[in-house]
């Protein structure tokens, strides 16, 4: 079982800062253009608009009527930054019955119970933002998800953060994409998707596409051939002008892997006019010598990115495991991102949807880093889980080398609320610093929510317990009939730790 380590309340809670910044790209306009937008904050000259980790939401102590009707986060801000400024983002706000829907365990278990609610899994919950700038332009959903950095045993608790975004044209700089596409024997079952990763990164290109930008195609077995090398012509079709249709994917014997990275590197190399990326495309199950690791590293140090995604071949159990060495080794020195293609609609989240993310964060120079309260250094960082496809796999903001987390919940009801008399909730703030080391603002700024449905038996048990911290909080007779029904289908259904369900019944009956 992999319930622990991180408290649930933290998740579905309100993210407000830089409340009072000027998010005009120009200098000169307000953040008031997204909706939501709820109006200048702080007013002392600091970056973050006079906002502090405690601030924000409505404001008050107890819970509020939209808790109790469901409700939940309304909206996220965020402010834009210069170079080499910092901003600090709060998240804070109340537990609730939207803490159950929006930060629900994201574990795979037989659903021996299935509510008849709408739940959002909590990587859904970190995932998915809607994005909109001041100036109205139709933008992709954002991205947020947290990764380890180090080992949590070992009293290291930063994480980085994957954050997606969109760009707007005038502010990323020209692109030359080498997409390197394996076509050797093992991927002869995958060939449609690698098909459907070039149609994705074409569409990519010309969502979010500049003058100056070009895609060269490479395809690699016992030899290299050049499928494609073109520019990009935003006003030419979806493909942006490529020929596309010419390209006929076939697999070819032996795998000269060497010899093809090294071909794409030197494609992707514009002697500095553009910024080159290559993005390789493979089942890995690769042996990777130094020597050429060492190829990719010069090449990064001299602005050539290589990021990998690893094709999730077809076994007779399902998609092909992930193959953390062979992604993490190449992203890592050619810091870049790694992703993980499961089926042609990963490709479409990672290079279509979330291009900018892809692509542009890696020309602008993000650091993002997670500073985590006390209360959570306490518990530990989530546990790890590896090949899950839910969510996007937009670009890794940082280093290639971080695993995507899943979020759990610890089992014991005692981490999640306190159950004394008259006592409040625990409400932990936590901090997010970004940083930008680019010339580029980033204008951010309204994130509302977009659902999934799903459901489970350790979350409908998650679900539970949160029902019951906020019935034990408000003593609403509806919270209390919902909580009991909650706890009586878990107790029925899969009963995970059933001891702790019965103290929470009995917590229940003292307060009816």
């Amino acid at each position: 079982m992999i319930l622990r380590s991180i408290p649930i309340i933290l998740l579905a809670l309100p993210l407000m800062a830089c409340d009072g910044m000027d998010l005009g790209p120009d200098g000169g306009d307000e953040a008031g253009g997204g909706p939501g937008y709820t109006g200048p904050g702080g007013d002392d000259g600091t970056l973050n608009g006079g906002s502090t980790a405690a601030s924000g939401g409505d404001g008050q102590d107890t819970p509020t009527a939209d808790m109790n009707d469901g409700g939940g986060p309304q909206s996220i801000q965020a402010c834009e930054y210069a170079p080499g400024s910092k901003v600090d983002i709060s998240l804070h706000g109340h537990p609730s019955m939207a803490a159950a829907q929006y930060a629900r365990a994201a574990l795979l278990s037989d659903a021996h119970v299935v509510p008849a609610t709408e739940l959002i899994r909590s990587e859904d919950f970190l995932a998915y933002y809607g994005l909109t700038f001041h100036e109205g332009l139709p933008i992709d959903p954002v991205s947020l998800r947290w990764y380890q950095v180090g080992k949590a045993e070992a009293g290291n608790v930063d994480a980085a953060m994957e954050l997606d975004f969109g760009t707007l044209p005038r502010t990323r700089e020209p692109l030359r994409v080498v997409l390197l596409l394996d076509v050797s024997q093992s991927l002869s079952q995958s060939l449609d998707l690698e098909m459907a990763t070039l149609r994705s990164l074409a569409k990519g290109f010309v969502t979010d596409g500049v003058p100056g930008d070009s895609l060269a195609v490479l395809t690699f077995a016992g030899d290299v051939k050049t499928e494609i090398d073109a520019g990009i012509d935003g006003n030419a079709g979806e493909y942006g002008g490529l020929p596309i249709d010419t390209v006929a994917l076939a697999p070819r014997s032996g795998n000269d892997f060497k010899s093809a990275v090294s071909a794409a590197l030197t494609a992707a190399d514009t002697g500095g006019s553009v910024l080159g990326h290559v993005l390789l495309v493979s089942d890995g199950g690769t042996t990777i010598q130094e020597k050429l690791l060492s190829e990719i590293r010069s090449a990064a140090s001299k602005g050539t990115r290589f990021s990998v995604a690893q094709i999730g071949v077809p076994l007779p159990t399902g998609p092909a495991p992930i193959d953390l060495e062979f992604l993490d080794q190449l992203a890592a020195a050619g810091r870049g991102a790694t992703y993980y293609l499961g089926g042609p609609i990963d490709a479409t989240r990672a290079f279509e949807q979330r291009f900018g993310a892809s692509f542009g964060v890696h020309a602008r120079g993000v650091v993002a880093h997670i500073e985590l309260p006390p209360f959570l250094q306490a518990v530990g960082l989530p546990e790890q889980g590896v090949g899950m496809n839910s969510g996007p796999l937009g670009g890794v903001v940082g280093s290639g080398t971080l695993t995507p987390l899943r979020l759990g919940m610890r089992a014991g009801c005692t981490t999640i609320f306190d159950v004394t008399e008259n006592s409040d909730l625990p409400v932990e703030p936590f901090k997010i610093s970004i940083e930008s080391t680019s010339g580029e603002l980033l204008p951010l700024t309204e994130f509302p929510f977009v659902g999934t449905r799903g459901a489970d038996a350790v979350s409908v048990r998650n679900d539970a317990i949160l029902a019951t911290a906020l019935a034990i909080r408000s003593k609403n007779p509806v919270d209390i009939e919902r909580a009991r029904e909650l706890l009586g289908l878990t107790m029925n259904g899969n009963c995970l730790g059933c001891d702790d369900l019965m103290e929470l019944m009995s917590l229940l009956e003292r307060i009816e």
